[in-house]
């Protein structure tokens, strides 16, 4: 189960392939979801606060431009990457983004997510061909995984020690961990749009 943000503004919950939707408002690049249940989600340059009543409230600018990934670690801290290179971790209260290293040569594509289990992000980066997935630690240090053989995978999911991907094209894919290779699950009955972030 996943919970997404697509491109006509709606999020809410993938279940069974379908979307069953929580709130209606802007259109949100990325979503994510904390343990604790707080959700927040982005434009390209502000956070805004989500809550299960479907409203959402603006938290404030990142000051930084192009983040389109949100990820939260196990502790509850927010990061975010952008499609410049850049690696941030966002306060919560004021949306401010700082800067903490860049991944260089790689660009975020479009999401990232904490695994507990092996203690560091996944990021889905940009290349020339399709996209690849990168493991990132909160030290700055990260390394290639592999070729996830899909393009623009703007949503990442972890589901037990599942990882999911999602695409424009409303496919549903699951990545393996240590090759970075997805495999093709399901399409996802949206009705319109596209999935652009997940959590």
């Amino acid at each position: 189960m996943a919970l997404v943000s697509t491109s006509d503004g709606r999020w809410g919950v993938l279940r069974n392939g379908r979307l069953r939707v929580q709130g209606q408002d802007r259109t949100f690049i990325d979503i994510a979801q904390s343990s604790e249940g707080q959700i927040f989600a982005n434009t390209f340059s502000s956070l805004y606060r989500l809550n299960r009543s479907g409203e959402s409230k603006f938290v404030g600018s990142f000051g930084a431009s192009g983040m389109n990934s949100l990820g939260f670690d196990a502790n509850g801290r927010l990061f975010g990457a952008a499609d410049n290179g850049g690696f941030y971790q966002i306060n919560k209260r004021t949306g401010e983004a700082k800067l903490l290293f860049t991944t260089s040569g790689f660009a975020s594509s479009g999401d990232l997510v904490f695994d507990p289990a092996k203690n560091r992000f996944f990021l889905t980066a940009k290349t020339s061909g399709t996209d690849v997935l990168l493991s990132i630690k909160r030290n700055g240090t990260f390394s290639l995984v592999g070729d996830v053989g899909y393009s623009n995978v703007f949503g990442l999911a972890l589901d037990g020690k599942k990882l999911f991907g999602y695409t424009p094209q409303n496919q549903e894919i699951l990545i393996n961990k240590n090759t970075g290779s997805g495999t093709f699950k399901q399409t996802i009955r949206l009705g319109a749009g596209q999935i652009y972030g997940a959590t």
